[in-house]
């Protein structure tokens, strides 16, 4: 996945670039005034926090299996 920079004055005038930027990849906005702002689509974050979910249950199975293997 790409990550692309634009300035925000890019994002002011021609916003539907930018969001075709974003189905592609994360975009950074660069701002003079401000930390950068990070643009990015809502289902890879949601399938990112469901893969970390499924992650951190798989590693808590695995600890609790190993500790009652333990005793």
């Amino acid at each position: 996945m790409a990550t692309t920079e634009v300035q925000w004055s890019e994002l002011q005038r021609d916003p539907k670039a930018v969001a075709a930027l974003a189905d592609a990849g994360d975009v950074h906005v660069r701002r003079r005034d401000g930390v950068p702002l990070l643009s990015t689509r809502a289902d890879r974050v949601r399938t990112t926090t469901e893969g970390t979910v499924f992650a951190a249950r798989a590693l808590r199975h695995t600890l609790v299996e190993d500790a009652s293997e333990a005793q």
